[in-house]
């Protein structure tokens, strides 16, 4: 169990259109910034994606974590964290895979939810939009 604490997530990119997504061009990547504005350490504690197409994981000093999928297939590690400092920030990177809904064609909005410690502020959502082809 992580503690609360009085570390605060700011995202200061929480969305991004990848405009057409090749299915012939396989996975897309798009990194975010996660920037602790709080007087603590702030606990980076889990990650849920909308759907099975889209992952993500967090880079912290260099180190990356474990990719998270959509909790509800099993995909995401448990008890894991990380801590970003005051002042610092981490990195989000998330991944579209169009392969796995290779039949789906046209737009799509997925959502990767980032869950902390934190007492001041709720779990922060990132969207990504996508318009899959071929």
């Amino acid at each position: 169990m992580v503690e609360p604490g009085n570390g605060a997530l700011a995202m200061p990119v929480s969305t991004f259109d990848f405009g057409d997504v090749s299915l012939q061009k396989g996975v897309v990547t798009k990194e975010f910034p996660l920037v602790n504005i709080g007087d603590e350490e702030l606990m980076i504690t889990f990650l849920d994606s909308s759907c099975g197409c889209t992952t993500a994981q967090v880079i912290n000093n260099g180190d990356a974590g474990p990719i998270f999928g959509m909790s509800s297939h099993g995909r995401s590690p448990k008890n894991w964290k990380t801590a970003i400092k005051p002042g610092e920030q981490a990195i989000l990177k998330v991944y579209y895979d169009p392969t796995v809904h290779s039949d789906f064609r046209g737009r799509a909005t997925r959502v990767i939810t980032v869950f902390t410690n934190s007492l001041t502020t709720q779990p922060k959502k990132v969207t990504i939009k996508v318009n899959q082809i071929d």
